[in-house]
């Protein structure tokens, strides 16, 4: 755990969450800049936009109904290159106004200031993008640049190799998968977009004519907010609020999952995963910033403001401050005894003031020296499936951990699984997740908590549980692999499979544009960002990627926030590691002991850190010295 948190100290601008929705404690490293595309679109209308190369630039949006003012910023060292993607009379215009309707996507390209917008075989795509910078003049293309081959039965532009929406009407308008506005169906509950009053809602709900839950007479209301409980995805509504048909309030919602519910999130549309502040706007210039400190929590273990102690009880008069006394849990699932009902799907959650109802699980739990399930919360599932279910919380905002147990009274067994850091290496793994083997319509109670360190912190805040029952997400159809949609998973299998097994968030919640830019490397195994002049693979910056072509991709193939993000202290470490960077002619005698690491005979070098890597990345020791005079007579 403490190496974990190293790495998510690094990762996340040395913040640590605690109690609190999504409150922030200080940790103690340089921050760093803030993960994907720095763009902030308003609420309405609004256009996915692509930044190419990423952190190269920003683009801001004004949307006038269904009519939106794109405005492209570039970065220091950058110049705008015009728009690609999408069929634009002027590539070069900036700002540009677009329909939404007609436009759902756009590539925004940079290039390095000396550079020119350029279109050299007049394709219509961008040199920056295009795959095939030398097609003949009046070829048709794909939204790479190359040629569409193959029949395309609708006759919409779109070989039939590459169209989702195969029967698109004549002469109608499609996207670069074939599909008209009228075909799309991005929440695939059935109803195209054009007619769904309810974009978001879970494939596995049944829903009505217009794209919205409904539910058999007679199904119960437990929050009395007009929602049936079985499709209710927020179920403990605060009495009178508006919610909206998936039954949520505004302060329930997170619709950007910036961990900052909709009530109180100044920038509603923040890109998945951006660091952000108590505001929901994101942290930029790799400066500070973060959710506030979490108020007084009687029986949360942390000694806190006007608290004299803290022993992890609400018994009244133990020796907390009068303030909090006679506080007790504001969470209705707070207790084993009565859990919410749940589906499968996503939805959002805090556990942020829950105190712990259940049993420690030093046999099954023992994760880190700490075996217990910490402000846990309880949900009943009942099996959709006979088969594999998955019970994830990846994309959370703490430091989690889950257990599940058969039946939904409060536990007397064993978990059949517990989780603590499982949803891969890409968001510093301190996310939980299990695969269990469920029998359809059997009940399973879900243990939702956090972390408790050594010093006795609990970790606590807003989190996404998703359960998910025989679920394919990696199928042909399921979005390409290469481009953000909503869904997760996307329709190359293999290159799917390797990158959720960096990121599980791109296969269990949703396809972002981080497991866009994940897969673009890992799949081809060559990153963007692996250029000359990104800077130095031996200095760490803001900016993605380094000027050591080969060894920059060996590095981002096993951690792409390298690539991704920023070439921070971590990356130069593992290049260094890697690439026997310090292995070259200035360095030290391979047969006297110095400080610095390296020496200055690369093959020797080389075989003595394959040994010890200590020897490359740390000093050139008396033991290195002795492994050289040992392996390179």
């Amino acid at each position: 755990m403490d190496n974990v948190l190293s790495r998510w100290c690094k990762r996340n601008s040395c913040f640590l969450l605690v109690a609190g929705l999504t409150a922030l404690m200080m940790g103690g490293c340089p921050p760093t800049a803030p993960p994907g595309n720095d763009n902030e679109p308003p609420a309405g209308h609004t256009v996915n936009v692509i930044i190419a190369p990423t952190g190269s630039g920003t683009v801001s949006q004004e949307a006038d109904g269904e009519l939106v003012t794109l405005t492209a910023t570039p970065a220091a060292g950058f110049a705008f290159d015009g728009w690609s993607g999408a069929d634009l009379p002027d590539q070069d215009q900036n700002p540009i106004t677009v329909n939404a309707a007609d436009v759902d996507s756009i590539t925004a390209n940079f290039v390095e200031s000396q550079g020119s917008p350029s279109d050299s075989d007049g394709d219509g795509v961008r040199d920056t993008v295009d795959d095939c910078p030398n097609t003949a003049p009046g070829t048709p293309v794909d939204a790479t640049g190359c040629p569409a081959t193959g029949p395309d039965s609708d006759e919409d532009g779109v070989p039939d190799s590459a169209d989702r929406c195969a029967n698109t009407a004549a002469g109608a308008e499609v996207d670069t998968e074939g599909c008209a506005a009228t075909q799309r169906d991005a929440d695939n509950d059935g109803v195209n977009d054009a007619n769904d009053d309810c974009a978001n809602t879970p494939a596995t709900v049944d829903v009505d004519d217009a794209g919205c839950p409904v539910s058999e007479p007679g199904t119960p209301d437990s929050d009395d907010d007009g929602v049936p409980d079985d499709i209710d995805q927020c179920d403990e509504t605060p009495a009178g609020a508006d919610v909206d048909p998936n039954g949520c309030a505004e302060s329930e919602r997170d619709t950007d999952a910036d961990g900052v519910f909709d009530d109180a999130d100044q920038c509603p549309a923040t890109p998945e995963r951006t660091i952000v502040d108590s505001n929901g706007c994101p942290v930029t210039g790799g400066g500070g910033g973060g959710p506030p400190a979490p108020g007084t929590v009687c029986g949360n273990s942390v000694i806190e403001a006007g608290e004299q102690c803290d022993d992890g009880n609400q018994v009244s008069g133990d020796g907390c401050s009068a303030a909090c006394q006679n506080e007790t849990s504001v969470i209705p699932h707070d207790r084993c005894s009565s859990p919410n009902a749940v589906t499968d799907g996503s939805r959002s959650y805090s556990n942020s003031g829950a105190d712990t109802d259940g049993p420690d699980e030093p046999g099954t739990c023992n994760f880190a020296g700490s075996s217990q399930v910490s402000a846990d919360i309880w949900y009943c599932y009942t099996a959709t499936c006979t088969g594999t279910a998955f019970v994830s919380l990846c994309g959370s905002h703490y430091d989690t951990k889950l257990a599940v147990y058969g039946g939904c009274g409060c536990p007397s067994a064993a978990p059949l699984a517990c989780s603590d850091d499982d949803c891969g290496r890409a968001e510093s793994n301190l996310q939980s997740r299990v695969e269990i083997q469920v029998t359809a319509g059997q009940q399973y109670m879900l243990r939702v908590g956090g972390f408790r360190t050594s010093q006795g912190v609990i970790r606590q805040g807003a989190g996404r549980l998703t359960i998910g029952c025989n679920a394919e997400t990696c199928a042909a159809g399921s979005g390409d692999c290469f481009a953000a949609h909503t869904s997760p998973g996307c329709g190359d299998a293999t290159c799917c499979a390797e990158t959720c097994d960096l990121d599980q968030f791109c296969c269990d919640v949703t396809w972002d544009q981080t497991c866009a830019g994940e897969a673009q490397g890992i799949c081809t195994g060559s990153f963007a960002a692996c250029a000359p002049g990104s800077g130095s693979c031996e200095a760490s910056d803001l900016s993605p990627g380094c000027d050591d072509v080969a060894c920059c991709n060996t590095v981002c193939r096993d951690d792409p926030y390298c690539c991704l993000t920023g070439w921070d202290a971590t990356c130069v470490d593992e290049a260094e590691a890697k690439c026997f960077l310090t292995c070259r002619s200035t360095a030290g005698d391979c047969a006297a002991a110095h400080q610095a690491p390296g020496c200055n005979n690369d093959s020797c070098c080389r075989l003595v850190c394959a040994e010890d890597e200590v020897c490359c990345h740390t000093t050139w020791d008396q033991p290195c010295v002795s492994l050289a005079a040992q392996l390179c007579p």
